[in-house]
């Protein structure tokens, strides 16, 4: 392949020779610019190495201007752009761990197996907070649980301790301050009725007309109306259970409008079953009361309420 002087120097204005093709082509250029050497030779014949030797150069010239040219021209586009072209390889380093990863860790190759540990015993550690407060939370919830259920069976106890009170709770059958008559015993018979001494089975309580009349205990009424045994009208008669132990009282001469209860019914110490009256054989208004054991037998009824607290 033959070079002309004219491409040669296209290709030297344009920049596409390396350095080193600088070189070569400056020189093809001056001769390619300067007057040609048989304008300047006389007419004497020459020999015909030179020309051989100047086409050899040209030949070489052509060779070498597309093999090192085009690290000329690649280069000679970077400077006309004044910046590289973005490489590819670039966004993966970045994307990769490594460019993540600080330059202190990277220069120190220890560095990450330290902050490895580090790390681990961080997360231990919070675990093992996590797990200390789960438990304190469990125990504040046994904690609050147990008073809770200590609580409720104070509150049971308490329940129950007011109910027995109630069932065994035992109440003068007129309220306040009372007026002892006719006793429980032997006595002369208030009506006249006999020279000889009877035996009173109850203790009158002198009170006006239609005092109210307490139910001595918890219990169920188990008669209310007419007299039975001898007694005079009206008649109630209750049953209490009081620590274990079954009593009966009774209450007489109260008038059928005085009769405020009926059998079966449930009455609770201090309730109002009656009113006052001098119904039967009566000298006069107040409640004849009488207690009974288990087995109907009769007791002195204040030796009754004062074990029991009433009076």
């Amino acid at each position: 392949m033959s070079v002309d002087s004219k491409t040669v120097a296209q290709m030297v204005a344009q920049g596409h020779a390396t350095p080193a093709a600088d070189s070569v082509a400056t020189e093809v250029l001056a001769l390619a610019t300067g007057p040609r050497r048989r304008d300047l030779r006389d007419g004497s014949p020459r020999s015909p190495r030179p020309r051989a030797l100047m086409a050899g150069t040209l030949a070489a010239l052509a060779i070498l201007t597309p093999v090192v040219g085009t690290s000329g021209l690649t280069d000679g586009a970077v400077a006309a752009t004044g910046h590289d072209k973005p490489n590819a390889l670039a966004a993966i380093d970045v994307a990769s761990p490594e460019a993540n990863t600080p330059e202190s860790l990277r220069n120190d190759p220890a560095a990450a197996s330290r902050a490895a540990e580090r790390q681990a015993v961080e997360e231990a550690q919070k675990a093992a907070e996590a797990a200390a407060a789960e438990e304190a939370r469990k125990a504040a919830e046994a904690a609050a649980a147990e008073e809770a259920r200590r609580a409720a069976e104070a509150a049971a106890a308490e329940e129950a301790r007011k109910a027995a009170e109630a069932a065994n709770r035992v109440v003068s059958p007129i309220a306040g301050p009372i007026s002892l008559t006719s006793s429980y015993g032997h006595r002369n018979d208030p009506l006249g009725r006999s020279s000889a001494y009877s035996f009173h089975l109850g203790q009158d309580i002198a009170a006006p007309r239609n005092t109210p009349i307490h139910a001595a205990a918890a219990g169920t009424v188990t008669h209310a109306g007419a007299g039975i045994n001898g007694r005079s009208n009206n008649l109630i008669i209750i049953q209490h259970n009081i620590n274990g132990q079954t009593f009966y009282t009774w209450y007489v001469h109260m008038y059928d409008d005085g009769v405020y209860v009926t059998p079966g019914q449930q009455v609770a110490a201090g309730d109002v079953i009656g009113g006052v009256g001098s119904n039967g054989n009566s000298t006069g208004p107040h409640l004849h009361f009488e207690v009974h054991d288990a087995a109907d037998n009769t007791m002195n009824p204040l030796t009754w309420l004062q074990q029991h607290g009433a009076i």
